[in-house]
């Protein structure tokens, strides 16, 4: 901050007088009296007339407090501006991600970048489509998802940051389990649970189309809102499942297939607004970005 001196000099010319002054710093007329002398003292010009009964700036106060004042203003602007920045790299950043995938992998990118960086995390979870639509809003700062779902605005700034193996997955009951891999066109008739357009409609436009692709139209008996569902579903055998294996939970009573010749894929992308300025946000999805590239090298 500056000098004391400054502020009480300021004050005199502002109130017209040293008892306000001093009424305003809480302190004694003559303490401020003092003050005012010793700063004329270190600048070697007088100040202020003394001589009527209101002090009032001579010439040289006059030039020295239109100086003060200004140097005082930029000093606010500095202040404020220093804090806004502080601020901007420090305030917390609101992740929105989808299920499993993320439950893998986030805890620890997020414990790294917290102990370089003094940053807040609000992680919530949400569809794919409610995780979009939040981050076109600028609800939410960064969004896991599929890089489908991104694709489709332009205002989006995505990375592909996993390509995972789409597999089946169903109950140990189920006559599939005992497959390491199959191929799609075997299980074409087999009853199917499906995740729904409420999901996110370009995934789910994109996972009808790969069936096309494959050769048969699925024999769907149940279309799910969430995750926890779907698998519910899938332990009660109620059909099979088709989804990228990152996303499989690891209970007994839940069974992988790999699926070879499939046309289905999932891959999984992080997000942010471009108009998103805030320096944090950008340099945490870069370091995301940057820690699935050295995990795909040390793989």
């Amino acid at each position: 901050m500056l000098k004391k001196s400054f502020y009480f000099f300021m004050s005199v010319v502002e109130t017209g007088s040293f008892s306000q002054a001093a009424k305003k710093h809480y302190l004694s007329q003559a303490a401020i009296s003092q003050q005012i002398s010793k700063l004329e003292e270190e600048v070697g010009v007088r100040l202020f007339d003394r001589s009527k009964y209101r002090p009032e700036l001579t010439e040289a106060g006059k030039y020295y407090y239109q100086k003060i004042k200004q140097l005082s203003e930029e000093y606010e602007k500095i202040e404020k501006q220093t804090r806004y920045i502080q601020k901007k790299n420090s305030q917390k950043i609101v992740v929105g991600i989808t299920g499993p995938f993320e439950n893998k992998y986030l805890p620890r990118i997020i414990n790294e970048y917290k102990e370089g960086h003094e940053t807040h995390f609000d992680v919530r979870v949400y569809t794919f489509e409610e995780g979009k639509k939040l981050l076109e809003a600028g609800d939410i700062d960064i969004a896991f998802g599929l890089s489908s779902e991104f694709s489709v605005n332009p205002d989006i700034s995505y990375e592909t940051i996993h390509q995972s193996e789409t597999c089946i997955v169903c109950s140990r009951k189920n006559r599939l389990s005992q497959y390491k891999s199959i191929n799609p066109i075997l299980v074409k008739d087999e009853p199917m649970i499906t995740l729904s357009s409420q999901m996110g409609r370009k995934f789910y436009d994109d996972f009808m189309k790969a069936f096309i692709l494959d050769g048969f139209e699925p024999n769907i008996v149940k279309e799910v809102n969430s995750l926890s569902e779907y698998f519910i579903s899938i332990k009660l055998d109620e059909g099979i499942g088709y989804t990228g294996r990152e996303v499989v939970p690891e209970e007994e009573d839940l069974c992988t297939v790999k699926i070879v010749g499939s046309h289905h894929h999932a891959d999984f992308a992080v997000a942010y607004l471009k108009e998103n300025k805030k320096q944090s946000v950008v340099q945490f999805y870069e370091y995301i970005v940057a820690y699935f590239k050295d995990y795909k090298k040390n793989l």
